[in-house]
């Protein structure tokens, strides 16, 4: 798989070293913000090939964040992961409600992560 660009919107600092760590070793380039807002302005500047979004975050969670890059027919088809520590079907139900692609369960494995990588490359 060609290294993707991929931005990462978590607000828990172990999780991001976690996350980052897994991207870097798999070979991606990352973007970190610490907030839905903050996902949602970096996406107006920069171009990604993919976005790891945590649901629940302080100042926009994940849920507003993707109904607001959904509103953009830009990124209609830009793949948005949830990433969340609940597997409870209302969740999922939920991510899928406001247009996110796909789901990774915390805590993330290399395995999982690499997985929906490669879905969900343009490759």
């Amino acid at each position: 798989m060609k290294p993707l660009h991929v931005l990462v919107a978590e607000d828990n600092t172990v999780n991001q070293l976690i996350v980052r760590g897994m991207l870097v070793k798999l070979g991606h380039n990352i973007t970190m913000v610490e907030n839905g807002k903050r996902a949602v302005e970096e996406l107006q500047a920069t171009a990604f090939d993919l976005i790891l979004m945590d649901c629940h975050m302080p100042e926009m969670d994940g849920f507003l964040a993707t109904q607001t890059i959904r509103a953009n027919p830009k990124f209609k088809t830009l793949p948005i992961i949830a990433m969340t520590a609940s597997e409870i079907a209302e969740e999922k139900d939920r991510c899928v409600q406001v247009g996110m692609t796909d789901f990774l369960a915390k805590p993330l494995t290399m395995a999982t992560l690499e997985a929906v990588l490669r879905k969900h490359s343009k490759e």
